[in-house]
Protein backbone atom coordinates (compact mmCIF):
# COMPACT_ATOMS: atom_id res chain seq x y z
CA UNK A 1 0.00 0.00 0.00
CA UNK A 2 1.44 3.10 -1.17
CA UNK A 3 1.58 6.03 1.56
CA UNK A 4 0.16 9.46 1.01
CA UNK A 5 2.60 12.81 1.24
CA UNK A 6 0.97 15.12 3.28
CA UNK A 7 3.33 17.73 1.79
CA UNK A 8 1.16 16.81 -0.81
CA UNK A 9 -1.92 17.64 0.05
CA UNK A 10 -0.91 21.01 1.32
CA UNK A 11 0.36 22.31 -2.13
CA UNK A 12 -1.30 24.47 -4.04
CA UNK A 13 -2.11 23.36 -7.08
CA UNK A 14 -0.76 24.86 -10.29
CA UNK A 15 -3.31 26.59 -12.86
CA UNK A 16 -2.74 26.37 -16.33
CA UNK A 17 -2.70 29.23 -17.99
CA UNK A 18 -6.10 28.96 -19.74
CA UNK A 19 -7.30 28.75 -16.51
CA UNK A 20 -5.80 31.90 -15.32
CA UNK A 21 -7.14 33.94 -18.21
CA UNK A 22 -10.67 32.67 -17.35
CA UNK A 23 -10.48 33.58 -14.16
CA UNK A 24 -8.92 37.52 -14.99
CA UNK A 25 -11.62 37.64 -17.62
CA UNK A 26 -14.59 36.70 -15.47
CA UNK A 27 -13.41 39.07 -12.52
CA UNK A 28 -12.71 41.93 -14.59
CA UNK A 29 -16.18 43.16 -14.49
CA UNK A 30 -16.14 43.19 -11.05
CA UNK A 31 -13.12 45.21 -10.68
CA UNK A 32 -13.77 47.70 -13.42
CA UNK A 33 -16.77 49.69 -12.18
CA UNK A 34 -17.80 52.47 -12.57
CA UNK A 35 -18.35 55.44 -9.65
CA UNK A 36 -22.28 55.50 -9.98
CA UNK A 37 -22.38 51.67 -10.47
CA UNK A 38 -20.44 51.70 -7.00
CA UNK A 39 -22.58 54.21 -5.36
CA UNK A 40 -25.98 52.26 -6.28
CA UNK A 41 -24.68 49.62 -4.70
CA UNK A 42 -23.34 51.29 -1.60
CA UNK A 43 -27.12 52.79 -1.46
CA UNK A 44 -28.19 49.44 -1.70
CA UNK A 45 -25.93 48.24 1.05
CA UNK A 46 -26.66 50.93 3.31
CA UNK A 47 -30.72 49.65 3.33
CA UNK A 48 -30.35 45.81 3.36
CA UNK A 49 -26.50 44.77 4.04
CA UNK A 50 -25.69 47.04 6.84
CA UNK A 51 -26.29 45.47 10.60
CA UNK A 52 -28.24 48.52 11.46
CA UNK A 53 -30.12 49.89 8.00
CA UNK A 54 -30.04 54.05 7.81
CA UNK A 55 -33.14 55.38 8.23
CA UNK A 56 -35.19 57.13 5.66
CA UNK A 57 -34.45 60.65 6.24
CA UNK A 58 -30.89 59.77 5.81
CA UNK A 59 -30.89 57.75 3.04
CA UNK A 60 -32.67 60.12 1.53
CA UNK A 61 -30.22 62.49 2.19
CA UNK A 62 -27.37 60.23 0.66
CA UNK A 63 -28.95 59.61 -2.53
CA UNK A 64 -29.41 63.24 -3.20
CA UNK A 65 -25.75 63.94 -2.54
CA UNK A 66 -24.51 60.83 -4.33
CA UNK A 67 -26.29 61.86 -7.29
CA UNK A 68 -24.52 65.52 -7.22
CA UNK A 69 -21.26 63.79 -6.80
CA UNK A 70 -21.56 61.24 -9.60
CA UNK A 71 -23.14 63.80 -11.69
CA UNK A 72 -19.85 66.04 -11.31
CA UNK A 73 -17.09 62.28 -11.82
CA UNK A 74 -19.58 61.36 -14.99
CA UNK A 75 -18.56 57.79 -15.86
CA UNK A 76 -14.96 57.28 -14.55
CA UNK A 77 -14.44 54.18 -13.04
CA UNK A 78 -14.12 53.95 -9.29
CA UNK A 79 -10.34 53.00 -9.60
CA UNK A 80 -9.37 55.73 -11.77
CA UNK A 81 -10.11 58.27 -8.85
CA UNK A 82 -6.78 60.10 -7.69
CA UNK A 83 -6.48 62.65 -4.91
CA UNK A 84 -7.10 65.25 -8.60
CA UNK A 85 -10.74 64.01 -8.76
CA UNK A 86 -11.00 65.09 -4.93
CA UNK A 87 -9.24 68.65 -5.57
CA UNK A 88 -11.51 69.34 -8.84
CA UNK A 89 -14.58 68.24 -7.09
CA UNK A 90 -13.46 70.35 -3.86
CA UNK A 91 -12.98 73.45 -6.22
CA UNK A 92 -15.89 73.17 -8.32
CA UNK A 93 -18.07 72.99 -5.17
CA UNK A 94 -16.04 76.35 -3.60
CA UNK A 95 -16.52 78.21 -6.79
CA UNK A 96 -20.32 77.38 -6.73
CA UNK A 97 -20.57 79.12 -2.96
CA UNK A 98 -21.18 75.63 -1.30
CA UNK A 99 -20.88 76.06 2.74
CA UNK A 100 -17.83 74.15 4.58
CA UNK A 101 -20.58 72.07 6.20
CA UNK A 102 -22.22 71.21 2.95
CA UNK A 103 -18.58 70.54 1.60
CA UNK A 104 -18.08 68.18 4.55
CA UNK A 105 -21.13 66.33 4.13
CA UNK A 106 -20.36 65.59 0.07
CA UNK A 107 -16.33 64.36 1.12
CA UNK A 108 -18.31 62.11 4.05
CA UNK A 109 -20.20 60.28 2.06
CA UNK A 110 -17.39 60.02 -0.85
CA UNK A 111 -15.24 58.66 1.70
CA UNK A 112 -18.00 55.93 2.78
CA UNK A 113 -18.48 55.36 -0.80
CA UNK A 114 -14.33 54.49 -0.94
CA UNK A 115 -14.51 52.50 2.32
CA UNK A 116 -17.58 50.57 1.13
CA UNK A 117 -15.98 49.64 -2.10
CA UNK A 118 -11.91 48.73 -0.43
CA UNK A 119 -13.74 46.70 2.02
CA UNK A 120 -17.06 45.11 1.23
CA UNK A 121 -16.19 44.51 -3.02
CA UNK A 122 -12.82 43.73 -1.87
CA UNK A 123 -11.64 46.77 -5.26
CA UNK A 124 -8.05 48.18 -4.43
CA UNK A 125 -8.87 51.88 -5.05
CA UNK A 126 -7.92 55.92 -2.81
CA UNK A 127 -7.76 55.29 0.71
CA UNK A 128 -10.42 57.13 2.14
CA UNK A 129 -7.84 58.64 4.62
CA UNK A 130 -6.62 60.64 2.16
CA UNK A 131 -9.52 62.84 1.86
CA UNK A 132 -8.84 65.60 4.12
CA UNK A 133 -12.30 67.02 5.63
CA UNK A 134 -12.51 71.08 5.54
CA UNK A 135 -12.75 72.16 9.70
CA UNK A 136 -16.01 73.65 10.21
CA UNK A 137 -16.33 76.42 12.77
CA UNK A 138 -18.29 75.83 15.66
CA UNK A 139 -21.16 77.53 15.68
CA UNK A 140 -23.09 79.37 19.24
CA UNK A 141 -25.86 76.85 20.55
CA UNK A 142 -29.39 78.08 19.60
CA UNK A 143 -31.82 77.96 21.98
CA UNK A 144 -34.63 80.02 23.12
CA UNK A 145 -34.52 82.27 26.21
CA UNK A 146 -37.53 82.25 28.87
CA UNK A 147 -39.28 85.27 27.00
CA UNK A 148 -39.43 83.79 23.95
CA UNK A 149 -40.79 80.80 25.01
CA UNK A 150 -42.89 82.75 26.73
CA UNK A 151 -43.94 84.71 23.72
CA UNK A 152 -44.29 81.35 21.33
CA UNK A 153 -46.95 80.29 24.55
CA UNK A 154 -48.81 83.43 24.13
CA UNK A 155 -48.82 83.00 20.65
CA UNK A 156 -51.00 79.90 20.07
CA UNK A 157 -54.43 79.71 20.14
CA UNK A 158 -55.79 77.65 22.46
CA UNK A 159 -59.88 77.39 20.88
CA UNK A 160 -58.85 75.08 18.47
CA UNK A 161 -57.68 71.40 18.48
CA UNK A 162 -55.17 72.28 16.11
CA UNK A 163 -53.42 74.63 18.73
CA UNK A 164 -53.97 72.89 21.70
CA UNK A 165 -51.98 69.82 19.67
CA UNK A 166 -49.28 72.08 18.92
CA UNK A 167 -49.23 73.14 22.49
CA UNK A 168 -49.03 69.33 23.87
CA UNK A 169 -46.31 68.69 21.10
CA UNK A 170 -43.87 71.74 22.01
CA UNK A 171 -44.36 70.79 25.75
CA UNK A 172 -43.59 67.19 25.43
CA UNK A 173 -40.54 68.42 23.64
CA UNK A 174 -39.36 71.08 26.20
CA UNK A 175 -40.00 68.85 28.48
CA UNK A 176 -38.55 65.17 27.19
CA UNK A 177 -36.21 66.56 25.13
CA UNK A 178 -37.43 64.50 22.37
CA UNK A 179 -36.36 64.70 18.46
CA UNK A 180 -39.32 65.18 16.53
CA UNK A 181 -39.22 62.03 15.01
CA UNK A 182 -39.67 60.49 18.54
CA UNK A 183 -42.23 62.56 19.16
CA UNK A 184 -43.93 61.69 16.12
CA UNK A 185 -43.59 58.18 16.80
CA UNK A 186 -45.34 57.91 20.07
CA UNK A 187 -48.79 55.96 20.34
CA UNK A 188 -51.83 56.35 23.07
CA UNK A 189 -50.51 53.47 24.44
CA UNK A 190 -46.46 54.31 24.82
CA UNK A 191 -46.96 56.85 27.80
CA UNK A 192 -46.96 54.62 31.58
CA UNK A 193 -49.15 57.39 33.14
CA UNK A 194 -48.05 56.18 36.49
CA UNK A 195 -44.40 56.34 35.86
CA UNK A 196 -44.49 59.01 34.11
CA UNK A 197 -42.31 57.65 31.71
CA UNK A 198 -42.45 55.94 27.82
CA UNK A 199 -40.22 54.03 26.24
CA UNK A 200 -39.13 54.82 22.10
CA UNK A 201 -36.92 53.69 19.71
CA UNK A 202 -34.51 56.61 18.85
CA UNK A 203 -32.19 57.31 16.34
CA UNK A 204 -29.74 54.31 15.19
CA UNK A 205 -32.78 51.74 16.19
CA UNK A 206 -31.79 52.21 20.40
CA UNK A 207 -34.35 51.77 22.90
CA UNK A 208 -34.15 54.15 25.40
CA UNK A 209 -36.37 55.89 28.23
CA UNK A 210 -38.11 59.36 28.47
CA UNK A 211 -39.43 61.05 31.83
CA UNK A 212 -42.10 63.32 31.95
CA UNK A 213 -43.23 66.30 34.19
CA UNK A 214 -47.03 66.57 35.25
CA UNK A 215 -47.18 69.79 33.21
CA UNK A 216 -46.87 67.93 29.79
CA UNK A 217 -48.78 65.44 30.40
CA UNK A 218 -51.48 67.76 31.29
CA UNK A 219 -51.87 69.23 28.03
CA UNK A 220 -51.10 65.81 26.40
CA UNK A 221 -54.31 64.89 28.26
CA UNK A 222 -55.83 68.11 27.38
CA UNK A 223 -55.10 67.69 23.69
CA UNK A 224 -56.64 63.33 23.98
CA UNK A 225 -60.10 65.12 25.56
CA UNK A 226 -60.61 66.84 22.28
CA UNK A 227 -60.17 63.73 20.16
CA UNK A 228 -62.69 61.89 19.20
CA UNK A 229 -61.14 59.09 16.86
CA UNK A 230 -59.86 56.30 17.68
CA UNK A 231 -56.13 56.48 16.04
CA UNK A 232 -53.73 54.79 17.72
CA UNK A 233 -51.10 57.57 17.19
CA UNK A 234 -50.63 60.08 19.74
CA UNK A 235 -50.33 62.81 17.22
CA UNK A 236 -52.40 63.22 14.61
CA UNK A 237 -53.82 65.33 11.56
CA UNK A 238 -57.29 67.04 11.88
CA UNK A 239 -57.78 68.00 8.31
CA UNK A 240 -61.75 68.01 7.46
CA UNK A 241 -62.42 65.67 4.38
CA UNK A 242 -59.62 63.77 4.96
CA UNK A 243 -59.42 60.59 7.22
CA UNK A 244 -57.01 60.49 10.66
CA UNK A 245 -53.02 59.58 9.82
CA UNK A 246 -50.03 60.49 11.77
CA UNK A 247 -48.65 63.67 12.21
CA UNK A 248 -45.39 64.32 10.68
CA UNK A 249 -42.29 65.72 11.11
CA UNK A 250 -42.51 67.79 8.46
CA UNK A 251 -45.87 68.86 9.94
CA UNK A 252 -44.42 70.04 13.03
CA UNK A 253 -41.48 71.94 11.48
CA UNK A 254 -44.02 73.93 8.86
CA UNK A 255 -46.17 74.47 12.38
CA UNK A 256 -43.32 75.72 14.05
CA UNK A 257 -42.17 78.00 11.44
CA UNK A 258 -45.32 79.75 10.95
CA UNK A 259 -45.40 80.35 15.29
CA UNK A 260 -41.94 81.76 14.59
CA UNK A 261 -43.12 84.45 11.71
CA UNK A 262 -45.78 85.18 13.78
CA UNK A 263 -43.80 85.92 17.22
CA UNK A 264 -40.71 87.72 15.42
CA UNK A 265 -38.35 85.14 16.25
CA UNK A 266 -35.62 84.64 13.64
CA UNK A 267 -35.56 80.92 14.12
CA UNK A 268 -37.82 78.37 15.43
CA UNK A 269 -37.75 74.51 14.98
CA UNK A 270 -37.97 71.63 16.56
CA UNK A 271 -34.53 70.92 16.88
CA UNK A 272 -34.12 74.47 18.66
CA UNK A 273 -36.87 73.36 21.36
CA UNK A 274 -35.14 70.20 22.20
CA UNK A 275 -31.53 72.00 22.01
CA UNK A 276 -33.71 74.46 24.38
CA UNK A 277 -34.16 71.71 26.66
CA UNK A 278 -30.87 70.39 27.16
CA UNK A 279 -29.20 73.89 27.90
CA UNK A 280 -32.14 74.52 30.44
CA UNK A 281 -31.27 71.28 32.55
CA UNK A 282 -27.67 72.08 32.37
CA UNK A 283 -28.27 75.90 33.07
CA UNK A 284 -29.86 75.17 36.59
CA UNK A 285 -27.49 72.80 37.71
CA UNK A 286 -27.40 69.78 35.50
CA UNK A 287 -24.74 67.25 35.64
CA UNK A 288 -23.52 66.78 32.06
CA UNK A 289 -24.06 62.83 32.22
CA UNK A 290 -27.44 63.46 33.18
CA UNK A 291 -27.90 65.86 30.04
CA UNK A 292 -26.30 63.12 28.13
CA UNK A 293 -28.67 60.51 29.54
CA UNK A 294 -31.83 63.07 29.07
CA UNK A 295 -31.07 64.01 25.18
CA UNK A 296 -30.17 60.39 24.34
CA UNK A 297 -26.36 60.54 23.07
CA UNK A 298 -24.26 57.35 22.82
CA UNK A 299 -20.74 60.18 23.20
CA UNK A 300 -20.81 63.34 25.60
CA UNK A 301 -18.86 64.97 23.45
CA UNK A 302 -22.42 65.27 21.50
CA UNK A 303 -23.87 66.62 24.47
CA UNK A 304 -21.77 69.31 24.31
CA UNK A 305 -22.90 70.36 21.16
CA UNK A 306 -25.85 70.79 22.32
CA UNK A 307 -25.51 72.74 25.56
CA UNK A 308 -25.61 76.80 25.05
CA UNK A 309 -23.30 79.04 26.75
CA UNK A 310 -24.12 80.39 30.06
CA UNK A 311 -22.29 83.91 30.92
CA UNK A 312 -24.63 84.46 34.27
CA UNK A 313 -23.31 80.86 34.87
CA UNK A 314 -19.85 81.37 33.99
CA UNK A 315 -19.81 84.67 36.39
CA UNK A 316 -21.52 83.24 39.22
CA UNK A 317 -18.83 80.43 39.00
CA UNK A 318 -15.52 83.00 38.38
CA UNK A 319 -16.53 85.03 41.36
CA UNK A 320 -16.85 82.03 43.86
CA UNK A 321 -13.57 80.65 42.18
CA UNK A 322 -11.19 82.76 40.95
CA UNK A 323 -9.79 84.83 44.04
CA UNK A 324 -6.32 86.24 43.64
CA UNK A 325 -4.43 87.36 46.51
CA UNK A 326 -3.47 90.39 44.33
CA UNK A 327 -6.70 90.90 43.31
CA UNK A 328 -6.33 92.56 46.97
CA UNK A 329 -3.71 95.02 46.86
CA UNK A 330 -5.19 97.02 44.12
CA UNK A 331 -4.61 100.38 46.26
CA UNK A 332 -5.65 104.38 45.12
CA UNK A 333 -2.64 104.98 42.62
CA UNK A 334 -3.63 101.79 40.26
CA UNK A 335 -7.27 102.93 40.53
CA UNK A 336 -6.35 106.60 39.33
CA UNK A 337 -4.26 105.28 36.74
CA UNK A 338 -6.50 103.25 34.99
CA UNK A 339 -9.63 105.85 35.40
CA UNK A 340 -11.52 106.86 32.28
CA UNK A 341 -13.04 110.03 31.68
CA UNK A 342 -16.83 109.90 32.55
CA UNK A 343 -19.59 112.55 31.59
CA UNK A 344 -20.38 113.78 35.07
CA UNK A 345 -19.43 112.78 38.39
CA UNK A 346 -22.25 110.82 40.28
CA UNK A 347 -21.91 112.85 43.07
CA UNK A 348 -21.17 116.44 42.84
CA UNK A 349 -21.95 116.42 39.18
CA UNK A 350 -19.81 118.46 37.82
CA UNK A 351 -17.80 117.90 34.22
CA UNK A 352 -14.71 119.86 34.52
CA UNK A 353 -12.33 118.07 36.48
CA UNK A 354 -10.47 114.93 35.83
CA UNK A 355 -12.93 111.77 37.08
CA UNK A 356 -11.49 109.24 38.81
CA UNK A 357 -12.92 105.56 39.08
CA UNK A 358 -16.34 104.19 39.61
CA UNK A 359 -17.55 107.27 37.46
CA UNK A 360 -16.70 110.02 41.00
CA UNK A 361 -14.45 112.98 40.33
CA UNK A 362 -10.78 112.81 41.83
CA UNK A 363 -12.07 115.46 44.57
CA UNK A 364 -15.56 113.36 45.58
CA UNK A 365 -13.30 110.32 45.36
CA UNK A 366 -10.51 111.26 47.68
CA UNK A 367 -13.34 112.62 50.32
CA UNK A 368 -15.04 109.07 50.18
CA UNK A 369 -11.86 107.27 50.86
CA UNK A 370 -10.26 109.50 53.64
CA UNK A 371 -13.84 109.37 55.37
CA UNK A 372 -13.77 105.54 54.75
CA UNK A 373 -10.30 105.58 56.75
CA UNK A 374 -11.28 107.89 59.66
CA UNK A 375 -14.83 105.55 59.90
CA UNK A 376 -12.05 102.54 60.24
CA UNK A 377 -9.85 104.45 62.46
CA UNK A 378 -12.54 105.27 65.09
CA UNK A 379 -13.96 101.19 64.42
CA UNK A 380 -10.30 100.07 65.20
CA UNK A 381 -10.01 102.77 68.51
CA UNK A 382 -13.55 101.91 70.11
CA UNK A 383 -12.77 97.94 69.77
Amino acid sequence: MTSINPDVLRRTPVKNIASRYMEKFLTLGKMRKTFRKTGEEFLYWCQFGRPQPLGAVTLSTYKRTFELIAKHFGDVYINDISIEHVINLKKDYIERGASLSYLNRVLTLLRLILRFTLEELQIDVLSPERIKLPPRPRRDVEFLSDGELARIFACIPMNTIHGVRLRAMLSTMLDTGMRVSEVMSLNRDSIDWEDKSAYIIGKGSKKRKVLFQDWSLWWIKQYLSLRKDDHVALFVCHQNGYRKERLQSDDARRAFKRIALQVGIPKFTPHIARKTAGTKMWNNGGDLQDVQIFLGHERIQTTQIYVGKNYERVRDVQSKTLKYAVAQDVGMVPVIRWAKDHDKCLNCGLTETRHAGRGYCYNCYMNMVNARKRAEKVGNTAT
